[in-house]
């Protein structure tokens, strides 16, 4: 999984913009806590966090480019997957 950074996602979010709102909608279906989130914030900046119901574990990050946000959004959401099989068993 190190082989797939952050930038690699960022450079074929780039390649195929339109998948950025297929992740968006990915985030906002999403129904389930502790999840991570992306989102367009209404000044036009992007957000990727983690939700969880216990606020001490919660984390927001604030991006200008839509393209890093996302990016962070999927390698973030990919680890989380990759570290809990009963979750992606339940899911897929």
């Amino acid at each position: 999984r190190a082989e797939v950074t952050q930038e690699l996602i960022e450079a074929e979010l780039s390649q195929s913009p339109d998948l950025i709102d297929c992740w968006l909608g990915w985030s906002s279906d999403k129904r389930w806590s502790p999840a991570w989130f992306f989102s367009e914030r209404p000044n036009g900046s992007w957000a990727v966090g983690y939700y969880h119901n216990e606020p001490s574990k919660r984390c927001e990050f604030a991006y200008d480019d839509r393209f890093a946000a996302c990016a962070r959004f999927i390698k973030e959401e990919m680890e989380e997957w990759a570290n809990q099989p009963a979750l992606m068993r339940k899911f897929l």
